[in-house]
């Protein structure tokens, strides 16, 4: 299973608004589509202002990637499964050792990044640390 952050900005996509438990949507595949599977786990990310910028859910995969007409480009189809109560801001997430090196970070100029085995055990670990309700990764999940 293959654990992944997609990005999105407020003028684009507004995530407070759109992340709706439950609800389908269609997010871009650019990077790292070839790993993408059916029931691998996203987070979603808001870039933008300080005051916006955090992560405000999570969801699963529900389909392979595939070309969208209207896009000119792939997508990838997701299920939002738990929005967070309070986002994960960037300062509490950067305050991690491990997290505060994400390629989200490093190289923020992407719609989908993948985490490490290492990076998804720590953002489980800092969502529950927070009361918030994580996505179990299977197998030997944190």
């Amino acid at each position: 299973m293959s654990v992944f952050i997609f990005q999105s900005i407020p003028e684009r996509f507004d995530l407070e608004l759109e992340v709706v438990e439950g609800k389908k949507d269609t997010w871009y595949a650019t990077r790292y589509r070839k790993r993408m599977k059916l029931g691998d786990i996203v987070f979603f990310w808001m870039a933008g202002a300080d005051d916006r910028k955090g992560m405000y859910g999570w969801g699963v995969i529900e389909s392979e990637p595939y070309i969208r007409d209207d896009w000119q480009s792939y997508g990838v189809d997701v299920v939002y499964e738990k929005k967070f109560c309070n986002k994960l801001s960037k300062r509490k997430i950067c305050a991690d050792q491990i997290l505060k090196n994400m390629l989200l970070f490093r190289a923020p100029q992407a719609t989908n990044f993948l985490l490490t085995d290492e990076e998804s055990r720590a953002l489980i670990d800092l969502i529950n640390k927070c009361g918030e309700m994580p996505p179990k990764l299977g197998g030997n999940d944190a």
